[in-house]
């Protein structure tokens, strides 16, 4: 069966091997615009996916354009170059690809090419950092939440996700499974406050206590010094990309959510 973008079906609910074959015949059909290859990764690619899991595809482009949804399909959209210089400067998600991602379509063998120029990081003590300082985006009262609850949940999710894979590769046991990685790490409180985000309506408490995991795990109060997110951005200019990147995709206007590979378009998050 090859899936459609209406369709209710879900991959999920097949055998393996008959579910890659679906996968890979409908990421051919629905993908939108020029590609130079096509790759799964995430939950499918590992085989551990769940009822409600994407079907995470990277779509390597000749030009810059959006990420965008079809279905339960999420294609994410980089050029080559920007791709090869993550590998190089050891990013979470270049080494997630090189490790995990399967070729749907690579002629021109990019996804070997990453696996040749990926480079090991030392540790992941700068990317902590410029998570830390991110994080101070978080703190909100709660009428600016209500205003835009789901995106600040899913920031702080992004932000806590991101934190445990960096612990995670620091102790030798990475892993891009969030379950796996939180089991690992002894922190299996987090599983339900992370399942729960952005669903169900807002929840300030809930989102609160979200907050105040990812400053325990970062060692940082969840304080903004400039009082709001416009001045922390502005605050932030030649000091933290990461700040700005996720902070003016907070503000803005449509209704795109963050995922969690975009912490890399960051450069030199992760110290070499």
């Amino acid at each position: 069966m090859v899936l459609t973008a209406d369709s209710s079906y879900h991959p999920s609910r097949v055998p393996m091997t008959k579910m890659l074959d679906d996968i890979f015949a409908s990421a051919t059909r629905m993908v939108r615009g020029e590609y130079t290859s096509l790759l799964l990764f995430g939950s499918y690619a590992r085989g551990d996916p769940g009822a409600e899991s994407d079907v995470d595809i990277l779509q390597v482009v000749p030009s810059h354009r959006a990420s965008y949804r079809v279905g339960p399909f999420a294609f994410s959209a980089y050029t080559a170059r920007h791709l090869f210089r993550m590998a190089e400067h050891g990013s979470l998600f270049a080494l997630h690809l090189v490790r995990e991602a399967l070729e749907i379509s690579d002629p021109g063998h990019i996804l070997s090419a990453l696996r040749a120029k990926f480079v090991y990081p030392k540790d992941c003590k700068k990317l902590r950092v410029e998570l830390g300082r991110a994080l101070r985006l978080l703190d909100v009262d709660e009428h600016g939440y209500i205003l835009r609850w789901q995106k600040y949940e899913m920031l702080a999710v992004y932000i806590l996700r991101s934190a445990l894979y960096s612990y995670a590769y620091d102790s030798g046991r990475l892993s891009f499974s969030l379950d796996k990685v939180i089991s690992v790490l002894g922190r299996s409180e987090l599983g339900p406050l992370v399942r729960a985000a952005g669903v169900g309506g807002p929840n300030f408490v809930r989102f609160g206590q979200l907050a105040k995991n990812c400053g325990d795990l970062l060692g940082v109060d969840v304080v903004n010094p400039c009082k709001s997110a416009d001045a922390l951005i502005v605050d932030s200019w030649n000091q933290s990309p990461l700040t700005i990147i996720l902070g003016l995709r907070l503000l803005r206007r449509d209704e795109r959510l963050l995922s969690y590979e975009e912490f890399d378009l960051s450069e030199g998050a992760i110290d070499g």
